[in-house]
């Protein structure tokens, strides 16, 4: 039974001015298991929602300028959303350049590969310049080659969340080795790496649902893939079958956005807007019978159900056994929860 009180009293001509030792800080658990046993569970490795570390992954092929410029234009905006939630960020940027790495910009005023937003002071500022990158004649169409080359990168934080973005005006081409004339029509042809190589490789070292998230501003699907699917602010562009095939793949893990509008400010803001709402889930070992008696954080402090504690998910895809949810500002900072509940 929901939204009990242990127990209650009446009081004549008094006021209440001693703890009171029956007061169940939140009501809406139960005291005890309706069925089953109580059982603990400690969880201390899962990714803490105020740490950040961010790759943005940019087609460099072709004429690629325009994109990179309105990449660098819409980046300080992207970044000030996780500033203003007090988020802990590392970025790096690279090109798909084939022998591509994280690399600071042409003319950076300084040259940062991999930016901090507590260590350097206008971060914002050097990782949209890291977008200005020199463009060779070696590019292709690769962007998810590019992102998998790095997961051992030193961007990569052991308990910050990760977000790989993937701008392009074209689709992957991954594995294929493209080169010469009709590129687009020689990669639909050829044998490319397998996606579920790159869903394992990003996915290897993640440990709660929401951990990692493939972010793909890119041409929706189509059967043409030689012709271009719309032309934008940024040029031709063509279909990205093989990405938003990955991405359905991801589920909840990614977020497709469209690149034929006229400026990549709405789509990051969209990015943006579900990292910084997003919580974290920690699955149950064992069937939860029903919702939790007791959540508290490594220090033994109470976390409330509903808004900045957690929620609990008994029928949860990615949690057979159930799962509790961390709000994203209840969590901050968490290294540790332990949680009671009931099994049979």
């Amino acid at each position: 039974m929901r939204g009990f009180f242990l127990f209650s009293f009446i009081a004549f001509f008094a006021s209440c001015t001693d703890a009171n030792p029956g007061y169940q800080s939140d009501p809406s658990l139960p005291g005890e298991c309706r069925r089953g046993e109580a059982i603990n569970q400690t969880f201390d490795n899962f990714e803490q929602s105020d740490l950040l570390d961010i790759l943005f992954v940019v087609d460099a092929s072709g004429n690629s300028e325009t994109l990179l410029n309105l990449t660098k234009e819409a980046l300080p905006g992207f970044l000030e959303r996780f500033e203003n939630k007090e988020i802990h960020v590392k970025m790096g940027v690279a090109t798909t350049q084939r022998k591509s790495k994280i690399s600071s910009g042409e003319n950076c005023a300084e040259s940062i590969k991999i930016v901090d937003s507590v260590d350097d002071s206008n971060w914002k500022e050097i990782a949209a310049c890291n977008t200005t990158q020199k463009l060779e004649a070696d590019a292709a169409d690769e962007p998810l080659s590019v992102a998998l080359a790095l997961q051992n990168s030193a961007l990569w934080r052991k308990r910050a969340k990760r977000l790989v973005v993937i701008i392009s005006r074209d689709d992957d081409c991954s594995g294929a080795n493209i080169s010469g004339d009709k590129p687009r029509e020689k990669c639909n042809d050829a044998e490319r790496m397998p996606l579920n190589v790159f869903e394992e490789g990003f996915l290897k070292d993640i440990k709660s649902e929401e951990g990692f998230t493939l972010a793909i501003i890119a041409g929706p699907s189509s059967g043409d893939v030689n012709r271009p699917v719309c032309n934008s602010s940024v040029g031709p562009v063509y279909a990205a079958n093989r990405l938003n095939e990955l991405a359905d793949s991801l589920g909840e893990r990614a977020i497709r956005q469209n690149l034929c509008g006229n400026n990549l400010g709405p789509p990051l803001k969209k990015i943006a807007e579900k990292i910084v709402a997003s919580g974290t889930t920690l699955c149950a070992q064992k069937k939860m019978e029903h919702e939790p008696l007791r959540v508290v954080d490594g220090e033994d402090r109470i976390l409330n159900l509903g808004k900045d504690g957690f929620i609990y998910e008994a029928d949860q895809h990615s949690c057979e056994n159930g799962a509790i949810v961390l709000d994203h500002s209840g969590s901050r900072a968490l290294e540790e929860v332990k949680v009671t509940y009931c099994v049979l």
